[in-house]
């Protein structure tokens, strides 16, 4: 009777793995945002060239993008057969 007991915890634990893969990472206009599998800022980079939009183009830049990704991400833990948007990559970075 173990047998059933353990595929239902190895599936348990494929499942476990593929939801901590749910990240986000996108590049736009040299800012780089990265979310964890809830949504969560993980990570910001912002290269020189984004610093020349100024305090508040900059900060609304950095808004949209996560915005974005957040957005990408929430809809991937609703439906994890949804494919991850591809990063966009600015030449500035």
């Amino acid at each position: 009777m173990t047998r059933p007991h353990e595929e239902l915890g190895a599936k348990v634990r494929r499942l476990q793995a593929a939801v901590a893969e749910v990240h986000g990472c996108t590049t736009v206009d040299g800012v780089t945002v990265r979310t964890d599998a809830s949504g969560r800022l993980t990570g910001l980079d912002v290269s020189a060239h984004a610093y020349t939009m100024g305090p508040n183009g900059l900060s609304e830049l950095i808004m949209r993008v996560y915005n974005e990704m957040a957005d990408d991400v929430g809809a991937r833990n609703r439906d994890p057969r949804r494919t991850p948007r591809r990063p966009r990559r600015s030449p500035h970075r």
